[in-house]
């Protein structure tokens, strides 16, 4: 999430470092990553994949801010995704 968050937030411009095409293909990485991490209940786990299964307050919150942002940018973010954060 926070790479995709700098990709935002430097914007995908074609002068940047990486380009515009890796910039926009990280950040739907972030997106697809996000999707995998969100629990049953809408919230996201830091580190599923080590077996943290639980809801983390902090990583919901910053997981839906860069969610919220990337839809603002025109990004697609899975509908199921943006609205089970949102509940």
């Amino acid at each position: 999430t926070s790479q995709g968050f700098a990709r935002l937030a430097l914007g995908m411009d074609p002068a940047s470092p990486d380009g515009a095409n890796v910039s926009l293909k990280r950040v739907r990485k972030a997106v697809r990553q996000l999707g995998n991490r969100q629990l049953s209940d809408g919230c996201f786990a830091y580190w599923p994949s080590l077996g943290d299964n639980t809801n983390n307050r902090f990583s919901s919150v910053y997981g839906m801010h860069f969610l919220t942002d990337a839809k603002a940018r025109q990004i697609p973010i899975p509908e199921a995704v943006m609205t089970g954060g949102l509940t």
